[in-house]
Protein backbone atom coordinates (compact mmCIF):
# COMPACT_ATOMS: atom_id res chain seq x y z
CA UNK A 1 0.00 0.00 0.00
CA UNK A 2 1.34 3.40 -0.92
CA UNK A 3 2.38 5.58 2.02
CA UNK A 4 0.84 9.00 2.23
CA UNK A 5 3.55 11.64 1.69
CA UNK A 6 3.26 13.24 5.10
CA UNK A 7 6.31 14.96 6.51
CA UNK A 8 7.63 16.00 9.89
CA UNK A 9 8.28 19.60 10.88
CA UNK A 10 11.56 20.11 12.70
CA UNK A 11 11.11 23.72 13.78
CA UNK A 12 14.02 23.91 16.17
CA UNK A 13 16.47 23.14 13.38
CA UNK A 14 18.12 20.34 15.33
CA UNK A 15 15.76 18.93 17.92
CA UNK A 16 13.81 15.68 17.70
CA UNK A 17 11.24 15.94 14.88
CA UNK A 18 7.60 15.25 15.64
CA UNK A 19 4.40 15.21 13.65
CA UNK A 20 2.50 16.23 16.78
CA UNK A 21 4.77 18.85 18.23
CA UNK A 22 4.29 20.26 21.72
CA UNK A 23 5.54 23.84 21.88
CA UNK A 24 6.53 25.60 25.10
CA UNK A 25 6.04 29.12 23.72
CA UNK A 26 4.06 30.68 20.88
CA UNK A 27 5.31 29.58 17.48
CA UNK A 28 7.64 32.11 15.88
CA UNK A 29 7.21 33.05 12.22
CA UNK A 30 10.12 34.32 10.14
CA UNK A 31 10.10 36.66 7.17
CA UNK A 32 11.84 34.94 4.29
CA UNK A 33 13.08 37.37 1.61
CA UNK A 34 12.86 37.06 -2.12
CA UNK A 35 12.42 33.35 -2.89
CA UNK A 36 8.82 32.42 -3.28
CA UNK A 37 6.96 30.87 -6.13
CA UNK A 38 4.80 27.76 -6.35
CA UNK A 39 4.19 24.77 -8.55
CA UNK A 40 0.38 24.60 -8.39
CA UNK A 41 -1.73 21.64 -9.38
CA UNK A 42 -2.80 21.48 -13.01
CA UNK A 43 -5.52 24.02 -13.66
CA UNK A 44 -5.07 25.88 -10.38
CA UNK A 45 -4.97 29.68 -10.43
CA UNK A 46 -1.62 31.23 -9.56
CA UNK A 47 -2.87 34.59 -8.30
CA UNK A 48 -1.69 34.28 -4.71
CA UNK A 49 0.23 36.93 -2.71
CA UNK A 50 2.78 34.35 -1.53
CA UNK A 51 3.70 33.33 -5.08
CA UNK A 52 4.79 36.68 -6.57
CA UNK A 53 8.47 36.67 -5.55
CA UNK A 54 11.45 35.35 -7.47
CA UNK A 55 11.50 31.57 -7.95
CA UNK A 56 14.58 29.40 -8.15
CA UNK A 57 15.53 28.70 -11.74
CA UNK A 58 16.33 25.21 -13.06
CA UNK A 59 20.06 25.62 -12.50
CA UNK A 60 19.52 26.62 -8.87
CA UNK A 61 17.12 23.72 -8.39
CA UNK A 62 19.72 21.35 -9.87
CA UNK A 63 22.37 22.73 -7.51
CA UNK A 64 20.18 22.09 -4.47
CA UNK A 65 19.25 18.57 -5.60
CA UNK A 66 22.90 17.74 -6.25
CA UNK A 67 23.84 19.18 -2.85
CA UNK A 68 21.16 17.07 -1.14
CA UNK A 69 22.32 13.94 -3.01
CA UNK A 70 26.02 14.43 -2.21
CA UNK A 71 25.26 15.29 1.42
CA UNK A 72 23.05 12.25 1.83
CA UNK A 73 25.56 9.87 0.24
CA UNK A 74 28.52 11.15 2.23
CA UNK A 75 26.68 11.03 5.55
CA UNK A 76 25.13 7.58 5.04
CA UNK A 77 28.39 6.03 3.78
CA UNK A 78 30.98 7.81 5.94
CA UNK A 79 29.03 9.54 8.72
CA UNK A 80 30.65 12.80 7.59
CA UNK A 81 29.05 16.11 6.69
CA UNK A 82 29.78 17.61 3.29
CA UNK A 83 31.61 20.94 3.15
CA UNK A 84 29.22 23.34 1.42
CA UNK A 85 30.66 25.49 -1.37
CA UNK A 86 27.65 26.90 -3.26
CA UNK A 87 28.11 30.60 -3.92
CA UNK A 88 24.78 31.55 -5.52
CA UNK A 89 23.48 34.56 -3.54
CA UNK A 90 19.87 33.40 -3.75
CA UNK A 91 20.72 29.98 -2.30
CA UNK A 92 22.58 31.67 0.54
CA UNK A 93 19.49 33.58 1.69
CA UNK A 94 17.69 32.34 4.81
CA UNK A 95 14.81 30.01 3.94
CA UNK A 96 12.90 27.02 5.28
CA UNK A 97 12.49 23.79 3.36
CA UNK A 98 11.37 20.15 3.46
CA UNK A 99 13.36 17.27 1.98
CA UNK A 100 11.48 14.11 0.99
CA UNK A 101 13.00 10.77 0.04
CA UNK A 102 11.02 8.36 -2.13
CA UNK A 103 11.76 4.85 -3.30
CA UNK A 104 11.90 4.78 -7.07
CA UNK A 105 9.24 2.59 -8.63
CA UNK A 106 5.60 2.63 -9.71
CA UNK A 107 4.28 3.45 -6.22
CA UNK A 108 6.98 6.04 -5.39
CA UNK A 109 6.84 5.09 -1.71
CA UNK A 110 7.87 7.61 0.92
CA UNK A 111 11.13 6.70 2.67
CA UNK A 112 11.58 9.79 4.85
CA UNK A 113 10.53 13.42 5.03
CA UNK A 114 11.58 16.15 7.46
CA UNK A 115 11.68 19.93 7.18
CA UNK A 116 11.70 23.24 8.95
CA UNK A 117 10.03 26.64 8.59
CA UNK A 118 12.92 28.30 10.40
CA UNK A 119 14.89 30.76 8.31
CA UNK A 120 17.80 31.57 10.57
CA UNK A 121 20.37 30.04 8.23
CA UNK A 122 20.97 29.80 4.49
CA UNK A 123 18.72 27.68 2.31
CA UNK A 124 21.71 25.52 1.33
CA UNK A 125 22.41 24.73 4.99
CA UNK A 126 18.78 23.85 5.68
CA UNK A 127 18.64 21.59 2.61
CA UNK A 128 21.78 19.73 3.73
CA UNK A 129 20.53 19.32 7.31
CA UNK A 130 17.04 18.22 6.28
CA UNK A 131 18.45 15.70 3.77
CA UNK A 132 20.39 14.03 6.58
CA UNK A 133 17.41 14.26 8.94
CA UNK A 134 15.02 12.72 6.40
CA UNK A 135 17.38 9.78 5.99
CA UNK A 136 18.17 9.22 9.66
CA UNK A 137 15.61 10.84 11.97
CA UNK A 138 12.14 10.23 10.55
CA UNK A 139 10.64 8.13 13.38
CA UNK A 140 8.46 6.14 10.98
CA UNK A 141 11.43 4.51 9.25
CA UNK A 142 14.74 2.84 9.97
CA UNK A 143 17.76 4.92 8.89
CA UNK A 144 18.59 4.79 5.19
CA UNK A 145 21.41 2.34 4.33
CA UNK A 146 24.09 2.70 1.68
CA UNK A 147 22.49 -0.10 -0.35
CA UNK A 148 19.31 1.98 -0.67
CA UNK A 149 20.95 5.15 -1.98
CA UNK A 150 20.70 4.27 -5.70
CA UNK A 151 17.01 3.44 -5.22
CA UNK A 152 16.02 6.80 -3.73
CA UNK A 153 14.71 9.93 -5.41
CA UNK A 154 15.04 13.29 -3.62
CA UNK A 155 12.35 16.00 -3.59
CA UNK A 156 12.85 19.49 -2.15
CA UNK A 157 10.08 21.90 -1.14
CA UNK A 158 11.26 25.50 -0.58
CA UNK A 159 8.76 27.16 1.73
CA UNK A 160 7.18 30.58 2.02
CA UNK A 161 6.45 31.93 5.51
CA UNK A 162 3.17 30.60 6.99
CA UNK A 163 0.48 33.28 7.00
CA UNK A 164 -2.81 33.35 8.96
CA UNK A 165 -5.73 32.42 6.76
CA UNK A 166 -9.33 31.26 6.89
CA UNK A 167 -10.70 27.90 5.79
CA UNK A 168 -12.47 29.57 2.87
CA UNK A 169 -9.18 30.99 1.53
CA UNK A 170 -7.38 27.62 1.42
CA UNK A 171 -6.77 26.47 -2.15
CA UNK A 172 -5.94 22.83 -2.81
CA UNK A 173 -2.96 22.48 -5.13
CA UNK A 174 -1.51 25.84 -4.13
CA UNK A 175 -1.41 26.00 -0.33
CA UNK A 176 0.16 23.89 2.35
CA UNK A 177 -1.37 24.03 5.81
CA UNK A 178 -0.18 24.50 9.36
CA UNK A 179 -2.89 24.09 11.99
CA UNK A 180 -2.25 24.90 15.64
CA UNK A 181 -4.24 24.80 18.84
CA UNK A 182 -2.39 25.35 22.09
CA UNK A 183 0.52 22.91 22.24
CA UNK A 184 -0.60 20.89 19.21
CA UNK A 185 0.47 21.54 15.64
CA UNK A 186 0.26 19.69 12.33
CA UNK A 187 1.77 20.51 8.93
CA UNK A 188 0.96 19.11 5.48
CA UNK A 189 2.71 20.19 2.28
CA UNK A 190 0.73 21.43 -0.76
CA UNK A 191 1.51 18.32 -2.81
CA UNK A 192 -0.07 16.01 -0.22
CA UNK A 193 -3.62 17.16 -0.94
CA UNK A 194 -3.04 17.00 -4.69
CA UNK A 195 -1.54 13.50 -4.54
CA UNK A 196 -4.41 12.20 -2.43
CA UNK A 197 -7.17 13.89 -4.47
CA UNK A 198 -8.51 15.72 -1.41
CA UNK A 199 -10.96 18.59 -1.44
CA UNK A 200 -10.46 21.58 0.86
CA UNK A 201 -12.40 20.23 3.84
CA UNK A 202 -10.62 16.87 3.70
CA UNK A 203 -7.27 18.70 3.56
CA UNK A 204 -8.20 20.76 6.62
CA UNK A 205 -9.47 17.70 8.50
CA UNK A 206 -6.35 15.69 7.65
CA UNK A 207 -4.07 18.47 8.90
CA UNK A 208 -6.06 18.56 12.14
CA UNK A 209 -5.57 14.82 12.57
CA UNK A 210 -1.86 15.26 11.83
CA UNK A 211 -1.81 17.68 14.77
CA UNK A 212 -3.52 15.18 17.06
CA UNK A 213 -6.73 17.21 17.02
CA UNK A 214 -10.28 16.15 16.13
CA UNK A 215 -10.94 16.27 12.39
CA UNK A 216 -13.46 19.11 12.79
CA UNK A 217 -11.15 21.27 14.94
CA UNK A 218 -10.51 23.63 12.03
CA UNK A 219 -14.10 24.87 12.37
CA UNK A 220 -13.51 26.08 15.94
CA UNK A 221 -12.33 29.63 16.71
CA UNK A 222 -9.54 28.55 19.08
CA UNK A 223 -7.79 26.75 16.21
CA UNK A 224 -5.27 28.74 14.15
CA UNK A 225 -5.07 28.01 10.42
CA UNK A 226 -2.02 29.16 8.46
CA UNK A 227 -1.22 28.59 4.81
CA UNK A 228 2.05 28.61 2.93
CA UNK A 229 3.26 27.92 -0.58
CA UNK A 230 6.16 25.79 -1.76
CA UNK A 231 8.35 25.62 -4.83
CA UNK A 232 8.63 21.87 -5.34
CA UNK A 233 11.22 20.11 -7.51
CA UNK A 234 12.73 16.65 -7.54
CA UNK A 235 15.31 14.39 -9.12
CA UNK A 236 12.43 12.50 -10.74
CA UNK A 237 11.47 15.66 -12.68
CA UNK A 238 14.98 16.77 -13.53
CA UNK A 239 16.52 15.90 -16.92
CA UNK A 240 19.37 13.43 -16.64
CA UNK A 241 22.83 14.94 -16.87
Amino acid sequence: MRRMPHCFANDSGGSRPSSVQRVQRPARLYSLPGLWDTRPALGASTQDPLSTMQPLDRQQQHQLLRLARRTLEQFVVDGARLALDLGDPLLLQPAGCFVSLHRQGPEHQLRGCIGTFEARQALVDNVAQMAIAAATRDPRFAPVTSDELPLLSIEISVLSPPQPTTAEQVRVGLHGLQITRGAWRGVLLPQVATAQGWDRETFLASTCRKAGLPAEAWRQPQTTIESFTAQVFSEADAPSS
